[in-house]
């Protein structure tokens, strides 16, 4: 085997996040964001290729007769931005696809931590475009690729598609259009003014009376999303609260198991601190890998009896699990 190919100085290295789960396969409810008529392009400027915007290459476009209007990248880039870091991306409900002018289709993974700057961002749109993929820094899972067209090949069987519009006749709350149990494709138009263009649409609707920009049609769109998948989206987020309140109840049991020891005072005081670190880090293993409040006490009671049998009786006996009423729901 060859020898792994180095990175070159343009080529910009990005991680996967991990707080964002994997996108479902097949037909279960997911949300899908189509950025359609995206605006991004590169440019040959020297030796090197840029993407395309009007902060940097005004003259280029007036040379070439185009409106400083219609080449507007950085809508992409907040667009992004706003998808990537909403909760619903998180709870690995939300598929991105980006459709340019251009006729290019990009795939991005929902793990992709997008750029904060749109500097660095333009750097990573010249390396997808020219090499037609982007992979992350230290796995070889690629993070955005050029995939074939047309868009309806990677949308699941039976998807309703949905485009937004100011121009469509009646506004309609996102709200409305979410799904039960079904996955849905949202079309946005990521450029500053004119029509989307896309076919395969099956339906065009206006979700405010006012015009509004593509990172807060997006916003809007997912927030109603969120709203309507609440048990889903939010799950972990109460999980993690219930977890730390049980932890709290933890400790206190773990100052009456000491106050037992140091009471009793058949155990030096080096050895009941050294005890009660374990008994610490047992609550803390126990949280994380089990959802179960029962198991936790029995746990205890195991790590008790071989400290001695006086704690685990005394224990057992005031703070067995059916005694208590603040438990973990079983995962």
């Amino acid at each position: 085997m060859g020898k792994k190919r180095r990175r070159t100085d343009e080529e910009t290295e990005f991680d996967l996040t991990r707080k964002a789960k994997e996108v479902k396969d097949d037909n279960e409810k997911r949300l899908i964001v189509i950025l359609e008529n995206a605006q991004l392009e590169t440019v040959k400027v020297g030796k090197s290729f840029e993407l395309l915007n009007p902060d940097e290459h005004a003259h280029i476009l007036r040379k070439n007769g185009r409106e400083i209007g219609n080449c507007r990248p950085d809508i992409s880039h907040q667009c992004l931005l706003m998808l990537f870091d909403s909760p619903l991306n998180r709870a690995g409900l939300l598929q991105v696809y980006i459709h340019t002018e251009n006729n290019v289709l990009i795939e991005i993974n929902p793990q992709t931590r997008i750029p904060r700057t749109f500097k660095r961002f333009a750097g990573l749109m010249v390396q997808l475009l020219h090499k037609f993929s982007v992979r992350a820094a230290e796995t070889s899972a690629k993070l955005m690729k050029v995939i074939k067209n047309p868009i309806t090949d990677h949308l699941p069987a039976g998807c309703r598609k949905v485009a937004t519009s100011f121009s469509a006749e009646k506004p309609i709350k996102p709200s409305e259009l979410v799904p039960q149990d079904a996955p849905i494709a949202f079309i946005v138009g990521a450029m500053a003014h004119g029509q989307i263009k896309a076919d395969y649409a099956e339906q065009t609707v206006a979700i405010s009376n006012y015009p509004l920009s593509a990172a807060l049609a997006c916003t809007k769109i997912c927030s109603a999303f969120e709203d309507s998948w609440a048990s889903i989206v939010f799950h972990k987020k109460n999980h993690s609260h219930t977890r730390i309140c049980v932890f709290n109840q933890c400790s206190e049991i773990i100052g009456y198991i000491s106050s037992i020891l140091i009471y009793e005072s058949h155990y030096p005081v080096q050895l009941y601190w050294q005890y009660s670190i374990k008994l610490k880090l047992i609550v803390l293993s126990i949280m994380v890998y089990h959802n179960s409040y029962r198991m936790f006490c029995k746990i205890i009671v195991q790590t008790l009896q071989q400290i001695g049998s006086i704690g685990s009786s005394y224990f057992y006996n005031k703070f067995h699990p059916p005694n208590i009423n603040h438990k973990l729901n079983e995962s």
